[in-house]
This record gives C-alpha cells, sequence and structure tokens, in this order.
C-alpha cells in the first residue's frame, strides 16, 4: 500500500489548481483521488469505484503516448467516448515510470505555471511511490526466505519481518496458495504477478505479504486464532485473489481455472514453511480432485490428507515423492512432481512495455 502521504499530494495539487485529480500507479490502478466538486465524466467516476482503470479506456488513453512520456500531456476531449479533456502527467522516478496524475481540464484553462506545479507534484509522488516499490520487493524477498528449507535462512528472514514491521504482531500466522490451472506463458506469469499486485494493494501496510511463482501466488497473513484461519479471513482473501488473476488472464483470453490451498496456522514465523507446504498440497488436490471446489484446506482434506502424510508431508532435499503407487492417476498426480526448497529457485525480473518490473520466481527442476 502506498504512503498515506500520496493521498494529502493529490488533495493538496487539486486544491491549488481547482481541478479534480486521481493518482494511478503504472498499470493504471487508482492509488488516491481528491474530492471532485466540479462536473467529471463516467470514465473518472468508473475507475473511482472499480479502483482502476478499464482496460480499454487505459488503452486508449495510452494511444496519446503517456507511457513513454518524459513530461505533462493534455488529453483531448472525447465526446463519442464520453471523456472529458485531461492533463495526464508521468510520474517517473530515475526515469522509471511509476504511475499517472490526472487532472480534469476540459477546457485547457490550465496555465504553464499551474502545468508546472503539477509536474513538481508528480516528481514528488515518484519519489514516494518508487520507495513503496522498494519496501514491496523488500517485503515479498523477506517472505520467499520464510518459505526457504534452510534453518538459518527463515530465522533471519523472521527478523527481518520483526525489525521492519512488516507484519505486525505476534498472532500465529498461515499461508495461502493461489495455483493457477495451466498457467500457459510468459505473458501468463505476468498477469499472476499483477494479479497479485492488485490484492495486496488494496490493504494497508503489514496486512498481508505476497511472493509470486510462475503458476501460483503464496499470501502470508496473520490470524487473530485457530479457528480463524477455518472460516474468514484466508478463505476470503484467497478467494480475491483467483478473482483477481482470473480477471487478469481473461483480458488476454485465457480461461484458466484457479484454486485456493489453506495451510494451518503457526504461531513462530520461522515454521510458517511449514503452512506453506500444507497449503501448496492442499492447492494441487483442489486442482486433481474437481469435488472439492474452488478451495481446499489442509485441514479438510480427509484422504487425500492421510495418503500425503504416508508419502511425507513435503519431501526434503534428501527425500522423493517419485515411487510406485496403488493410487488413482488424479491422486498420483496431486502428488507427482518434485518438491524443491525455495532456495534452489532464482529471481526472475520481466520487463513491461511500460517500464515497470515485476518479480517472479522460477523454479529449476532436474
Amino acid at each position: 500500500m502506498f504512503p498515506a502521504d500520496l493521498q494529502a499530494l493529490t488533495d493538496d495539487v487539486a486544491e491549488r489548481l481547482d481541478a479534480p485529480a486521481v493518482l494511478e500507479d503504472d498499470e493504471q490502478r487508482v492509488i488516491a483521488y481528491s474530492s471532485h466538486t466540479t462536473p467529471i465524466d463516467e470514465i473518472r467516476r468508473d475507475s473511482i469505484l472499480r479502483r482502476e482503470t478499464q482496460p480499454t479506456i487505459r488503452d486508449w488513453f495510452r494511444s496519446f503516448g503517456i507511457v513513454e512520456s518524459a513530461g505533462p500531456l493534455r488529453i483531448p476531449r472525447a465526446e463519442r467516448m464520453g471523456i472529458l479533456g485531461r492533463l495526464c502527467v508521468p510520474v517517473r522516478c530515475h526515469e522509471r515510470l511509476t504511475g499517472f496524475l490526472w487532472l480534469i481540464d476540459d477546457d485547457a484553462s490550465l496555465s504553464a505555471e499551474q502545468v508546472g506545479i503539477a509536474g513538481r507534484a508528480a516528481r514528488q509522488a515518484g519519489l514516494l511511490m518508487y520507495e513503496d516499490l522498494l519496501a514491496e520487493k523488500r517485503a515479498a524477498t523477506a517472505l520467499g526466505r520464510l518459505l526457504s528449507a534452510s534453518d538459518e535462512l527463515r530465522a533471519a528472514a523472521a527478523a527481518e519481518v520483526h525489525e521492519e514491521g512488516l507484519l505486525p504482531g505476534n498472532g500465529p500466522a498461515v499461508v495461502v496458495v493461489v495455483q493457477v490451472v495451466d498457467a500457459g506463458d510468459d505473458d501468463s506469469r505476468l498477469d499472476i504477478c499483477e494479479g497479485l499486485r492488485d490484492v495486496t494493494r488494496r490493504y494497508p501496510h503489514g496486512v498481508l505479504l505476497g511472493f509470486p511463482f510462475p503458476d501460483y501466488v503464496v499470501i502470508l497473513l496473520r490470524t487473530r486464532s485457530e479457528a480463524d484461519q477455518r472460516s474468514d479471513r484466508a478463505r476470503e482473501i484467497g478467494g480475491e485473489t483467483r478473482e483477481a488473476l482470473a480477471r487478469r488472464l481473461a483480458r488476454h483470453g485465457r480461461q484458466a481455472r484457479a484454486v485456493v490451498g489453506l495451510g494451518d496456522p503457526y504461531e513462530r514465523l520461522e515454521d510458517i514453511y511449514l503452512s506453506y507446504r500444507q497449503a501448496r498440497l492442499a492447492a494441487r488436490t483442489a486442482a486433481a480432485i474437481p469435488s472439492f471446489g474452488a478451495t481446499a484446506s489442509w485441514r479438510t482434506l480427509g484422504v487425500y490428507r492421510a495418503i500425503s502424510l504416508l508419502r511425507g508431508p513435503a519431501p526434503s532435499r534428501r527425500h522423493s515423492t517419485r515411487g510406485s503407487s496403488s493410487c488413482s492417476p488424479r491422486v498420483t498426480s496431486v502428488f507427482s512432481r518434485r518438491w524443491r526448497p525455495i532456495s534452489t529457485w532464482a529471481a526472475t525480473a520481466r520487463r513491461r512495455p511500460s517500464g515497470s518490473t515485476c518479480t517472479v520466481a522460477r523454479c529449476t527442476t532436474g
């Protein structure tokens, strides 16, 4: 979540320029918006309600070169589409695009001096947004290490999470895994990454941590009690993430199915890798056994949990899931993948056309 200062900055520039303002990130998700006392169009109203600009409208705006531009641009009125004229100020830091500052200016009445004020506000916003991107990356790295097979890495990561206040509180924590079935190509991986960001950016700092993999995402959050994991928060956030991934994939014509796996809550962050392994297995089970529906919990896997325990809850480097089995093909498929510790995964950064970078973990197989 971006710092609260961005809301104050958006309110300030709107008041000084007497123009309704909206601040978006590089994917045109709404970060902050001012009060709107003057007439606005349906496009502005819709983006505020949805917290993002619809893809077709986003593409129309981008046809004016707002992604490539280094300075403010005027977007003309489009009566056929019901769009009022706007001033768009790309928000950058260290030449990296981090978002857009939008001001309704249908009659192009903003003077050069006022456009300069908007530009300075955008530069200030760029610093704040870049700082948040670094914090987001640091939190994701800490979560990746919490899932590691290395005791030393987990202990160091747990200390970092506590010291940096990345996941405040002392209650139990639980892992949610959202698995995309038949994720597909590299573009799907980018959609999965951005779908996770769609969710994490809706919540204040410290509510949850997220980490993307090529075909699934991991979310870590606190629970109020062990009983809370069964019914409420983890399941709701898992469902929200599943829907976000589906929406992202659908934008490019991919109708991939997504399922949710829930692990058990653990008091110590150093033990949360166990919840991750449980959630991973629960998600694989839901993907392979349609009767589980969209969500499966480790606690309710029933016979499938028993089968997994016979084979080992999550093999370490010295164990393998390979071997003969009398299970049905669907059951066997759940356990047929070889487990690899997180320490063997390499992070790769994939660059979008807009210049934003999305880090995705790649699993190295033997």
